[in-house]
């Protein structure tokens, strides 16, 4: 019942390991997965740059298409062993039940042998203690014939009790061998009865050998029925750990599906990101095209611009060492000029001297009035000069002492001084030239440098800009190169997913090949199980044709037996009667015995008192016909009336 019970408990878990196998991978699914795959592939074969990666997932697609149909194959062969256990578990039930029935055949047909190997053993101490008290009636029947012998030489009313004693004798001897014939019979009745319970003691050795036999058969029948079931439990065990592994793997296989539906919608994603990052890398790229082309160009500009820049620097440098030094001349030359102030001054005083003089003489006052103001001409055109470049210095001391020269040799000589006068005019029309010619050539250099400092300043802005942009299209670069890293990066994990996947499936198919190799073997065990079973079974067969023949022989036998108890209690009957028999002669043996004891007493007594009366008294039997005792009576010999009176008593006795 505990093999049914483990047995059925086994086939009801694996069926609904089986189930939920069924259930966790059903047709629909596989063809749900099987469209999704189709999908993935489909969109992965427009994209040639994931060719390595459609040729992985084809892979997996293929491996996991194998591994359904070995695992559908595996399901079938499992469902198949699950159903032959079962009816091989069903058989050894059967076999079970019958040997647990032949068992107890057995048990009852020795506990009816041991009932009659008891009814023997007590039919055999019944005839010890019959043939015991037959050799004690004889040892009785010894003594009595004994006593009778000795009494023989007694009178003759001694011999006539003698021959009753004699004919109670051959009665009893009679009865004696009446009993001896009963119990001759009871003998050979034992004798057969001890033959027939020898006969049936082989038979029950032999039975019991054959009991021995089968009961050794039926260990051994019954090991190899617990190594299968030990070996069915093993392999259920096997079959449930492998149906857990298989679960197992399926929920590895579901969770890896559901991993690659993920990574194929994170794919997908990836790819639509990938190629908006694409789209806006090449727009990117693009536009760093021009921005490189034109930050190339404007940083060519910038070159040239900054040499020129560097040129107009170094000439703005030299133009602001020459205003420098204009304006260093220019110092100078207003303290010059105070000086020539001064001196005009005192010119203008010694003009005044002069104005006296020329008073006497007006042309050369005029002369020198003229000079005088082309000199105050000169020197508004030296102040004039003074804030237009600093070089005229080095000129206007010429000029300046040229003029003082002159003045001096116009203080000499005034006709000197008319003649200087005009080279003065001349010079100052000359100086007033070159100052107007230095003032627009410095105007000019400043509305250039200012130009060139707007456009610096311009270009500065734009090459700020341009650094700006050109900044933020190396960060924008950076970060899209981070994101191709990135996507590089989950593009290795997926390949380093797809590569444990594939790991995993290696390890799942080395795993479905060892379950494979150890299913083999299962269906080797189990092939070998179902010829160790029809073995068995054939062997039970016989077993059971050999119990149904040793069950006939014992129904026989208990038959036999059941006779042989009616004989015995029959027998019994008779022994029983025989005994009472024998004990009611016992009783009379006794009182006959004490009755003789009695009259060999008196005998004695009679002998003593014939010897010593002589013969005066001559003993008479009596028989008391109530009492069934004798006893004598003396009568003198001086009565002769009471001989007749003994005489009748001997006859009537």
């Amino acid at each position: 019942m505990d093999v049914d019970v483990e047995g059925e408990g086994a086939s009801s878990g694996l069926k609904g390991l089986l189930e939920d196998d069924d259930q966790a991978l059903s047709l629909s699914a596989f063809e749900t997965l099987e469209k999704e795959f189709q999908d993935v592939l489909a969109t992965l074969a427009g994209d040639e740059s994931l060719d390595e990666f459609r040729a992985e997932y084809e892979k997996v697609h293929r491996a996991l298409v194998r591994s359904h149909d070995h695992e559908r194959k595996l399901i079938k062969k499992v469902k198949d062993l699950n159903n032959e256990i079962v009816n091989n578990a069903s058989k050894v039930h059967t076999a079970l039940k019958l040997s647990q029935d032949d068992q107890q055949t057995i048990t009852t047909l020795r506990s009816e042998v041991e009932k009659a190997w008891k009814m023997v053993d007590t039919a055999q101490s019944k005839e010890t203690s019959a043939k015991e008290t037959i050799t004690s009636l004889k040892e009785e029947i010894a003594n009595l014939s004994g006593l009778v012998e000795k009494s023989a030489a007694l009178t003759g009313t001694q011999e006539g009790l003698v021959q009753e004693l004699t004919a109670a004798r051959d009665e009893l001897q009679r009865q004696t061998d009446e009993a001896t014939g009963t119990c001759k019979v009871l003998e050979t009745q034992l004798t057969n009865m001890t033959e027939v319970l020898e006969s049936e003691r082989v038979e029950c050795a032999t039975l019991r050998g054959d009991k021995a036999d089968l009961e050794q058969s039926l260990q051994a029948r019954s090991a190899e029925v617990q190594r299968g079931q030990r070996s069915k439990e093993r392999l259920d065990k096997e079959l449930k750990n492998t149906l857990k592994l298989l679960e197992a793997r399926t929920g590895e296989q579901e969770a890896l599906q559901a991993e690659a539906t993920e990574a194929k919608t994170h794919g997908k994603e990836l790819e639509t990101q990938l190629n908006d990052a694409r789209n806006t890398m090449d727009k990117y790229l693009r536009d760093y095209d021009t921005l490189y082309q034109r930050t190339q160009k404007l940083t060519e500009d910038l070159e040239e611009q900054i040499t020129k820049n560097q040129q107009q620097h170094l000439e703005g440098v030299q133009h602001q060492k020459t205003i420098k030094q204009t304006n260093e001349a220019v110092i100078r030359l207003d303290l010059e000029k105070k000086q020539a102030v001064r001196k005009a001054d005192r010119e203008h005083r010694t003009m005044l001297q002069y104005k006296t003089l020329l008073a006497e003489s007006k042309t050369p006052l005029l002369l020198a009035q003229k000079e005088i103001a082309s000199l105050q001409k000169e020197l508004d055109g030296f102040r004039k000069a003074v804030d237009a470049k600093a070089k005229e210095r080095d000129a206007m001391e010429r000029a300046a002492k040229f003029a003082k020269a002159e003045t001096e040799k116009a203080e000499q000589q005034i006709v000197v001084t008319e003649t200087r006068a005009k080279e003065q005019e001349r010079i100052a029309y000359s100086l007033e030239a070159e100052m107007a010619t230095f003032k627009d050539e410095t105007v000019k250099q400043r509305k250039r440098i200012y130009q060139l400092e707007k456009e610096r300043e311009r270009y500065g802005v734009e090459a700020a800009e341009q650094r700006n942009l050109y900044t933020a299209c190396l960060e924008e670069v950076k970060l899209r190169d981070m994101q191709l890293l990135q996507l590089q990066k989950e593009i290795s994990e997926w390949e380093a997913k797809l590569k444990q996947q594939q790991h995993l499936y290696e390890a799942v198919r080395s795993d479905r090949n060892l379950y494979s190799k150890n299913l083999l073997e299962a269906q080797d065990e189990i092939s070998e199980m179902k010829r160790k079973a029809k073995i068995q079974a054939h062997q039970l067969g016989q077993l059971k044709e050999e119990i149904s023949g040793k069950d006939a022989a014992l129904v026989k036998i208990s038959f036999a037996h059941k006779k042989i108890d009616k004989q015995y209690e029959t027998t019994r009957n008779e022994v029983s009667k025989m005994k009472k028999f024998i004990s009611a002669n016992e009783e009379i043996v006794a009182k006959q015995d004490a009755e003789i004891r009695r009259l060999a007493s008196m005998i004695r007594r009679m002998d003593d008192d014939a010897r010593s009366r002589r013969f005066t008294k001559v003993p008479s039997l009596r028989c008391d016909s109530s009492a069934g005792c004798f006893f004598f009576d003396f009568w003198g010999h001086s009565d002769p009336e009471s001989r007749p009176n003994a005489l009748e008593i001997k006859n009537e006795t």
